[in-house]
């Protein structure tokens, strides 16, 4: 769902590498140089004349290794919210805007997430086709389609 999302991974990688570098900078310092010490042993036995450069930032590392956000929720409903975790956090989204969200869950399963979304504080604009009995969290208006409300 979002791990292909720029913004959020990028975020993360940030927020990582500043993580490691306040909490594990000697760690890290050791690693790099291991690294580059074992990398030194390879090329000199392979023969070749090569050159590279050292790694010594862990987001080069972070990103070698793929880091990106577990969307492997248990249900559709997680894993919305999640994704609306990382927005706010790492795109400071503040409106999230869903079509015909009645139509995907059950009104017990919109019962519960919009529970969470209230929990969370999040904004949320939903736009259905079709009329539904609106559920007490919601704000609930009909659009007819001269614009007009009714």
């Amino acid at each position: 769902m979002f791990t292909k999302n720029k913004k959020i991974i990028t975020g993360i990688i940030k927020e990582l590498t500043d993580i490691s570098i306040n909490e594990r900078h000697l760690e890290l310092t050791e690693l790099y140089r291991k690294i580059n010490e074992e990398l030194n042993e390879i090329i000199f036995s392979s023969g070749m004349d090569i050159v590279y450069d050292d790694i010594n930032d862990i987001s080069q590392i972070l990103k070698l290794y793929n880091v990106k956000p577990n969307d492997e929720k248990t249900s559709l409903a997680e894993r919305i919210l999640f994704y609306m975790e990382l927005c706010e956090k790492y795109q400071k989204k503040k409106l999230f805007v869903f079509l015909n969200l009645h139509s995907y869950f059950t009104r017990h399963e919109l019962e519960l997430l919009f529970k969470n979304i209230q929990y969370s504080r999040h904004n949320v604009f939903i736009i259905e086709r079709y009329d539904y009995k609106a559920l007490p969290q919601e704000i609930k208006r009909i659009i007819d389609i001269d614009l007009c409300e009714i």
